[in-house]
């Protein structure tokens, strides 16, 4: 569920908002949408906030694998680059449709931030992944649990306490799989 509707929900807010924690106090794009990465995570920013946890016994990090087909699904948007980028947003590096998938595979890039310019090519990448590692494919409101394949876990032991959290509370964890690959970049 993105932000926004966690936060106006009709739903007791005290059922959800008691298992949700936030990994960014201030966010600069659009908080109805939920941001996904194509192929593998954004390691800067996963590396950023599990960094902000760490010590923190109770907060497990996992990555979820969606189908492909959601990003066919009406309203999707596609960002070149990281979505709260504002020279991305004013130039219109957030799209949606063929045309704004294609862009996230750009051969030569030139990403602008208010810190730098970066000119990125996309040599060493295999074709399933973004020209830049900050891609985002944004999907509106909510995604619908069958549309998640995996539950990825860095180890054993994460996924066996994930696991006997849902068990106890009668919710499926058959999706849950031990994958270490999703917690490191195959760029660097």
């Amino acid at each position: 569920m993105s932000r926004k509707w966690l936060e106006t929900s009709d739903v007791d807010t005290s059922d959800i908002l008691d298992f949700v924690q936030f990994a960014d106090e201030v966010r600069y794009d659009d908080t109805s949408y939920i941001n996904f990465s194509i192929e593998e995570c954004n390691h800067w920013l996963f590396n950023a906030f599990q960094q902000k946890t760490k010590g923190e016994p109770d907060v497990h990090w996992c990555v979820l694998k969606l189908g492909a087909a959601i990003m066919m699904k009406p309203g999707v948007l596609f960002s070149r680059t990281n979505a709260a980028n504002s020279h991305n947003k004013r130039t219109g590096g957030i799209r949606s449709g063929v045309a704004g998938f294609e862009a996230l595979f750009t051969t030569d890039m030139e990403v602008r931030s208010s810190r730098s310019n970066r000119l990125l090519k996309r040599h060493g990448l295999s074709p399933n992944q973004p020209t830049d590692e900050q891609a985002e494919v944004l999907i509106q409101d909510k995604v619908e649990l069958e549309s998640i394949r995996q539950i990825c876990f860095l180890n054993k032991e994460e996924l066996a306490e994930c696991k006997a959290a849902f068990d106890s509370c009668g919710f499926e964890a058959s999706k849950f799989v031990v994958d270490p690959s999703m917690f490191r970049s195959s760029r660097r």
